[in-house]
């Protein structure tokens, strides 16, 4: 009854939310042990957004880990590399219109896959421990809305034999 209870507020929260079901449900799953398996040279993030909203997604992405225990807190933001761009064209239909997207796909620099594994030997190593990932978006700089909504998606993938996740669905900034 309780796990019922608990999957029709999952679905209720995510009727409003930019983060989709399938990725609360395989996160559901994980354990802290899981994470620690990840290699880092294999993560990869992919980070879409409008091409009419002049953001560069290679530079706005951001992705970092923290460790807090008895000493404070420990934070790691790792630097990202561009593997490749692509523009999805835009579609306009009789009666929709999507708009042209641009797609980074990015992965960690050799030095942030260092600073990733340390991270994980500290998580790894001591006393009780709390940890915490965060990948997002950050830009400094007006927005061109061009009289559409800037939707922005970000994507992970932890490895090749594994198809991206989404963490962030077609976020709407609106005007």
């Amino acid at each position: 009854m309780f796990r019922l209870i608990l999957l029709i507020s999952a679905l209720m929260l995510t009727g409003c939310s930019s983060i989709p079901l399938s990725t609360m449900i395989k996160f559901s799953s994980y354990e802290k042990t899981d994470f620690f398996r990840i290699n880092p040279s294999e993560l990869r993030i992919k980070a879409t957004i409008n091409s009419s909203a002049d953001i560069n997604l290679f530079v706005a992405t951001k992705f970092s880990a923290s460790i807090t225990d008895e000493k404070g807190r420990v934070e790691y933001h790792f630097q990202l590399e561009k593997i490749k761009e692509e523009t999805i064209l835009a579609i306009n239909g009789m009666f929709t219109h999507t708009p042209a997207f641009d797609v980074y796909y990015l992965k960690l620099t050799e030095q942030s896959a260092a600073d990733f594994t340390k991270w994980k030997k500290q998580a790894t190593s001591g006393t009780k421990k709390q940890g915490s990932f965060n990948a997002g978006v950050n830009w400094h700089k007006p927005i061109n809305f061009e009289d559409e909504d800037i939707l922005f998606s970000l994507s992970l993938q932890l490895s090749p034999q594994e198809d991206y996740f989404t963490l962030i669905e077609q976020y709407h900034l609106q005007q």
